[in-house]
């Protein structure tokens, strides 16, 4: 059922909204705080819970992107019925032991600051590169404690001092189970998937964000229906709208695939084709009158190209074209997670196989240009359950979601936790590094900006792994779940930046970081505090900020003596100088 809003009043009428009632085994955790990465299944969700769907035995995440994870705590197990609110399709293990799962239904962004093209050995030089030894990355300090004020701030698993530099909130407009949100080119709206569909919001004036329209059931007309919607995207060339979902593998008696959206008319979307799939879809791409899906069957996981109008299939690719020992490797350790498509290039973040780059100008016959990081097939296959599910929570691997700026500037992030705190094994929230991806075939590492501090960087802690992010221009909008939002000034690459950070740990979590209107930009916290102080998805809320001005001269000091406002980077020391040069290759190894 479509609802429109007009004006400022948030009063729309209640929708069916699909849910998954399933049944999982418990064990009492103690209340510790958990599941503030997408996939929570409410506080008690720690890093020991396991949820299992329909027939293929799918081990949802606490936190983005984790794949099976356990209750922990006391030794009392007990059955019991859960809303599942979806989580990153970090894979399902097909050789475990499914339990029921039903669907059920209840009642419920011109282009400022633009930089110069890239010289990529002239930044290689400037960052101090080697003869043999390749370029050293730049790493960008993140501050440790976000904090204002005369002394260092004390942490608890629950909040953290807030902070708000160089920016400020304009707006918050209160939208149910939000997740990502997208930008319009001319800034003057935003498109939103909210769990159980999508919303369409006029940010024309950021201070007085208002909702256009709500659509909670975009399929009531037929059945099954869609929900679990993590992910729109707009082909803004074309005025095309793609919806996707579920965002997590399911059974059968659920609807999976696609919806396209006519939305020359931002405030009367008009359905143009249902396309279906036979697997889930948790992220998808739009450019160039096609919809980029995320084809995550198991065994041949892969992107899936589709004609946005017809809903025609017009081709396909996978790792598992290049070498078959793919199909060893559980889901988990090279799902395809998110995509991003840029002049005939996809940019495919494949979790612990790293980052391919694809030329897909040739839809039907899509061929390998790169691979940045990853580990091998052989090595991924030989894993344990264990080592499996450790590598696909910890560095290194875990390459979440990619983005360029079009003018060979990509950004890889990566989404991390730290499941073994008691090893000294690196784990941790992830980073986002840049790379000189200017010639696609040889992709070069420049920097790599750090993840805000974290007092507790475990599954169950204050999650500050970065989640998603979009250029615009010699910009770079950052979200990092509980860490915040933060501006980057990247035209020098190699030495980006941080123009403004804001952060409210206690009381947002956010999705993703857009440019907007010239002058300010959008974030979805896809949690939020209701009036009891609980951290629920329906209090989630679109937030609007003030863009940062230009970047400051020198560099600016947190209380906690660490790097704030201004320039953030430095050369690697030469130690690290081989290790560097190795992996700023692009990787051709058949895999």
């Amino acid at each position: 059922m479509r609802t429109y809003i007009h004006g400022r009043g948030f009063s729309r009428r209640e929708n069916g909204r699909a849910r998954l009632i399933c049944s999982r085994r418990r064990r009492s955790n103690g209340g510790h705080d958990a599941g503030d990465g997408p996939g929570a299944r409410g506080a008690d969700a720690g890093p020991d819970a396991e949820t299992r769907f329909g027939t293929v035995g799918v081990f949802v995440p606490v936190a983005a992107s984790l794949l099976f994870v356990r209750f922990g705590g006391g030794s009392d197990a007990s059955e019991e019925t859960v809303e599942v609110d979806g989580g990153s399709p970090s894979g399902w293990d097909p050789r475990r032991r499914p339990v029921a799962c039903r669907p059920t239904t209840t009642t419920d962004r011109t282009g400022a600051h633009l930089r110069p093209t890239m010289r990529r050995r002239a930044f290689l030089r400037r960052s101090g590169a080697l003869a043999g030894l390749g370029a050293l990355p730049a790493r960008a300090a993140a501050g440790a404690a976000d904090a204002q004020g005369t002394s260092t701030p004390t942490f608890t698993p629950r909040q953290t001092t807030p902070t708000a530099e160089g920016t400020e909130v304009l707006a918050r407009l209160p939208v149910e189970r939000l997740k990502e949100a997208v930008t319009a080119p001319d800034g003057a709206t935003a498109y939103c998937a909210t769990t159980d569909g999508f919303a369409v919001v006029d940010i024309s004036d950021p201070a007085d964000p208002s909702l256009l329209v709500d659509e909670r059931d975009p399929l009531a007309d037929r059945d099954p229906t869609l929900f679990d919607v993590y992910d729109v995207k707009l082909d803004h060339e074309n005025d095309l709208l793609a919806v996707v979902g579920p965002a997590n593998p399911v059974g059968s008696g659920v609807f999976k695939g696609l919806i396209v959206y006519d939305v020359s008319d931002p405030a009367t979307p008009e359905r143009v084709t249902v396309h279906g799939t036979e697997f889930f879809n948790h992220n998808c791409f739009a450019a160039d009158g096609r919809v980029y899906l995320c084809g995550n069957t198991g065994d041949r996981n892969g992107v899936v190209i589709v004609d946005a109008r017809s809903g025609e299939e017009l081709g396909r690719w996978s790792l598992a074209d290049r070498n078959g020992q793919w199909r060893d490797v559980r889901l988990r350790n090279w799902v395809l997670h998110d995509l991003t498509v840029h002049d005939g290039v996809a940019y495919l973040a494949h979790w612990d196989a790293g980052t391919v780059l694809l030329d897909v100008s040739d839809p039907s016959s899509p061929t390998f240009l790169a691979r940045i990081g990853g580990r091998s097939p052989a090595e991924l296959a030989a894993f344990t359950g264990d080592e499996s599910r450790t590598a696909a929570t910890e560095p290194p691997g875990n390459h979440h979601h990619a983005a360029t700026d079009g003018d060979g500037l990509l950004g890889v992030g990566v989404e991390s936790w730290d499941v073994t705190p008691d090893d000294d094994d690196g784990g941790g929230p992830g980073a986002i590094t840049l790379y000189d991806a200017s010639d696609p075939g040889a992709p070069e590492e420049l920097a790599v900006i750090d993840p805000p501090p974290t007092p507790d960087p475990t599954l169950g802690g204050v999650p500050t792994t970065s989640h998603n992010f979009e250029f615009r221009g010699d910009r770079l909008y950052t979200s990092w779940y509980r860490g915040g939002v933060r501006v980057y000034d990247v035209r020098d690459p190699v030495e980006p930046e941080l123009l403004a950070r804001w952060r409210d740990s206690h009381g947002t979590a956010f999705w993703n970081a857009e440019p907007a209107t010239d002058g300010a930009f959008v974030a979805p916290s896809w949690k939020g505090r209701d009036d009891d102080g609980g951290f629920v998805l329906d209090a989630a809320a679109l937030y609007t900020f003030r863009d940062p001005g230009p970047p400051a001269d020198g560099t600016t000091t947190a209380t906690d003596g660490q790097s704030g406002l201004g320039p953030l980077a430095g050369v690697s020391g030469l130690a690290g100088a081989g290790l560097a040069a190795r992996r700023l290759l692009g990787r051709d190894d058949g895999g």
